[in-house]
């Protein structure tokens, strides 16, 4: 189970995550970045299927959203579920997302609604986290105050920083993919 919570400061914005990963009774914890996929210009969160996070990690090789705009986002996580839909047959989205792009703080449910937010949390200590950053705590100590109150999240917490004039290197067409070249007919 997982917590990742995330705000809009200044001049960043702060994504962060709890490192408890969850398997009936038993739980461990990651280490590293935790449950955050951390790139130059993006950083991305998946609370859900461990899996999910795991095959989104291969497809940020390749693929990003072409903007922070509602339209690009929901493009690229529509992409990414027929594109892991081909590995898992009949694959059934499980994760909420929460990723830092291009100066936006924005959250995908597993059902493809798509906001942006000048803070939020999502996964099982999601309650906890967003009423600490409702009070003006840290993402750290929002994450912190999670694993506190829930067996579901659990320490170490991570944290990650996107300074707000970060934008993406050129995109080549929709969701980082190039667009087919003309033969000139």
């Amino acid at each position: 189970m997982t917590v990742i919570a995330g705000k809009v400061e200044s001049d960043k914005i702060v994504i962060g995550s709890d490192s408890q990963v969850t398997h009936g009774w038993h739980s461990k914890d990651l280490v590293d970045d935790g449950k955050l996929m951390v790139l130059p210009d993006l950083i991305i969160g998946g609370a859900g299927a461990s899996s999910h996070n795991n095959y989104m990690s291969i497809y940020l090789e390749n693929h990003k959203p072409r903007s922070s705009q509602r339209r690009d986002v929901l493009e690229f996580f529509v992409e990414f579920h027929q594109w892991i839909d081909k590995m898992i047959k009949d694959f059934k989205p499980r994760n909420s997302w929460l990723l830092a792009y291009d100066g936006k703080l924005i959250s995908t449910t597993a059902d493809l609604n798509v906001e942006h937010h000048e803070w939020w949390a999502v996964g099982s200590g999601f309650e906890y986290a967003r009423s600490a950053l409702h009070l003006g705590h840290t993402v750290e100590e929002a994450i912190q105050t999670a694993c506190d109150l829930t067996v579901f999240c659990g320490p170490p917490v991570v944290v990650r920083e996107l300074p707000l004039d970060t934008r993406p290197a050129k995109p080549s067409g929709r969701s980082g993919r190039r667009a087919p070249r003309s033969n000139g007919s």
